[in-house]
């Protein structure tokens, strides 16, 4: 006998979105692919970045630096978002939202 959706879902409470920090990543040379299959495509080097956050503060640099380790295992349990703009040609900044 299949339950009533709303039943599953009388406990649950609405989301709330708990602010984490920032995000900035500084950005290289861009990569103009023309033809791709869904039209042209625009590839950016990111050369480095910096999270800041009260749990987390992280610096990667270079290209490879995609490696974070166990140190931030934890995040990989977090559902978050993201909001912020670009310069328009060497950085991006985000503010980093967690989504409870």
């Amino acid at each position: 006998m299949a339950v009533d959706p709303q039943t599953l879902l009388d406990d649950v409470g609405p989301a709330s979105l708990v602010e984490m920090g920032t995000l900035v990543a500084d950005l290289g040379p861009r990569h103009i692919l023309e033809g791709a299959p869904f039209g042209t495509r625009v590839i950016v080097d990111v050369t480095g970045m910096r999270i800041e956050d009260e749990r987390l503060r992280a610096r990667m640099r270079g290209t490879g630096a995609a490696d974070w380790g166990s140190r931030a295992a934890w995040l990989n349990k977090v559902q978050a978002v993201m909001k912020g703009r670009s310069d328009g040609a060497t950085r991006i900044a985000y503010r980093l939202y967690e989504l409870r």
